[in-house]
């Protein structure tokens, strides 16, 4: 079995960040599976579950905030504190799905139609917001700028 893939999630829209140690579960196993027998998920913490046009939370223990995406990372669909024994994010247009700890969509300010975007953990997320409410050293501010404008179809 593969070691699990960590990404960061930001929210170009809004100067955000979803997460900075996001899971992904892209394999039979680790979407069946998916935040199952965990306790909590941690601020920061999340996991992309790709593909997929929907989520359930039969089994869980927690409650959690769902974003459902499309192809292109765009947001099509926010539900916050999700509870226990719920579905969401059913929908044609829906192909990945962001399960997150309860909070993450208020602080993030994430709403339908924002644009998301997937990085190497530290690379997009300085001088943005974090959902936990932290704010990271603006040193390289740019590439967040830079990926939106590539996103975006814009010339740099």
């Amino acid at each position: 079995m593969r070691k699990s893939h960590q990404v960061e999630v930001a929210n170009i829209t809004r100067g955000t960040v979803l997460g900075s140690e996001i899971r992904i579960a892209d394999t039979g196993l680790t979407r069946l599976v998916g935040l199952l027998g965990n306790s909590e998920l941690r601020p920061g913490c999340g996991l992309l579950i790709e593909p997929s046009s929907g989520v359930h939370t039969f089994g869980m223990r927690f409650p959690i905030d769902v974003v459902a995406l499309d192809r292109h990372l765009c947001v099509r669909g926010v539900w916050e504190s999700l509870g226990p024994f719920r579905i969401a994010a059913l929908g044609f247009k829906t192909h990945k799905v962001l399960e997150l700890p309860v909070g993450s969509i208020r602080h993030s300010r994430t709403q339908v139609n924002d644009q998301l975007v997937l990085q190497e953990p530290g690379t997009i997320g300085a001088g943005l917001h974090h959902a936990d409410g932290t704010r990271s050293a603006p040193d390289s501010a740019d590439k967040i700028n830079q990926t939106a404008r590539s996103i975006k179809g814009e010339q740099s």
